[in-house]
C-alpha cells in the first residue's frame, strides 16, 4: 500500500494552553542538556543549540504530540508522522540565526515547526516570506523548504526556541 503524505504548503500559527509550564520543562531539559553535555552547537558566540540524536527529550513530546496531531489535522496523512531532529536555541544578547531551510534535500521531511518559548521584546523575529513571527508561547508550523532566519537578540536577555522536522513514519 501506498501511503499518502503530504508537505505543508502554508504557515500555521497555534497559541499553545499553559506557557508557563512548557517554559520550566524546556528550562529542564536545558539544565539537563548542559550536564550531560549533549550536542551542542553554536552557529555565532552568541546562540547556542542544544540537540540529541534520540529524541528523548525531558518531557519535551508535549510539543511533538502536538506538533504531530496538528499535522495530521492539515494534511489529512494516511500514517502517522513522527517529529526528528528535536533542537533547542538559545539566543543571548546580540545572537542570530542566519537564512536557512530545513529539508536539506531529503524528501523524508515533509514539514518543520518552532516554539517560541521565551522572547523579551527586543530579542529578535522569525523572518518567513518577509512576515515577522516570534509572539512567545506560540507555536509555528511551517513548510520545511522555506528558507527563513531570526533577527538579531537587541534586548539584554535571552531568547529561547524549541524546533524540530516532520517526517514519514
Amino acid at each position: 500500500k501506498i501511503m499518502r503524505y503530504e508537505r505543508i504548503k502554508d504557515i500555521f500559527e497555534f497559541r499553545m494552553s499553559d506557557p508557563e509550564h512548557l517554559k520550566d520543562i524546556i528550562g529542564s531539559a536545558i539544565d539537563q542538556g548542559y550536564k550531560k553535555n549533549w550536542y551542542l552547537h553554536a552557529s555565532n558566540e552568541q546562540t547556542t543549540s542544544i540537540s540529541r540524536d534520540n529524541n528523548k527529550w525531558l518531557r519535551l513530546d508535549i510539543l511533538q504530540n502536538f506538533v504531530r496531531k496538528e499535522y495530521y489535522n492539515i494534511t489529512k496523512a494516511e500514517c502517522e508522522v513522527r517529529t526528528k531532529d528535536l533542537w533547542i536555541n538559545i539566543y543571548r544578547p546580540g545572537g542570530i540565526q542566519n537564512s536557512h531551510v530545513h529539508s536539506f534535500g531529503d524528501d523524508n521531511i515533509l514539514a518543520s515547526w518552532v516554539y517560541f518559548a521565551e522572547v523579551p521584546e527586543n530579542s529578535g523575529n522569525l523572518i518567513a516570506d518577509g512576515i515577522q513571527y516570534g509572539n512567545e508561547g506560540t507555536l509555528l508550523l511551517f513548510p520545511s523548504t522555506l528558507y527563513h532566519h531570526v533577527t538579531k537578540n537587541k534586548s539584554q536577555l535571552t531568547r529561547i526556541t524549541v524546533a524540530g522536522n516532520i517526517i514519514r513514519c
